[in-house]
């Protein structure tokens, strides 16, 4: 309790900490997103600042996804229809990015899986 008593304190370590969001949030969002409205073919989305949730046709779609996503290292969140993606680190930004565009050359539409050339757990 004491080191949260501190961070509330820390007026610095906050603006500090929001600007870092702000900024992968902006890089997410123009090299990611695109990717991602891709795959999921859907641009149904709510944007939080720690991660982003697609609303997707159907829940069997969503699971379809979700598993083609881990087997390229992509670790989501599956809900009844929708997937949670996580705002990623800044250094996370381009091996994301990376392993996006390799599904994306793998997979060429919604009822294709691909393993893409990536292990599992490449992007934790």
């Amino acid at each position: 309790m004491h080191l949260v008593s501190l961070a509330f304190a820390d007026v610095e370590w906050q603006t500090q900490a929001i600007d870092s969001l702000k900024r992968r949030q902006t890089a997410f969002i123009e090299r990611v997103m695109p990717k991602f409205n891709t795959i999921f073919d859907s641009q149904d989305s709510v944007l939080n600042p720690l991660f982003i949730t697609w609303t997707l046709d159907s829940h069997e779609y969503a699971e379809q996804v979700f598993d083609m996503l881990h087997q390229v290292g992509i670790h989501t969140r599956l809900g009844e229809g929708w997937i949670r993606v996580a705002l990623p680190a800044m250094e996370e930004i381009p091996v994301l990015d990376k392993a996006l565009i390799q599904l994306l050359r793998g997979a060429g539409g919604q009822n294709q899986g691909s393993n893409a050339g990536m292990t599992r757990g490449e992007l934790a």
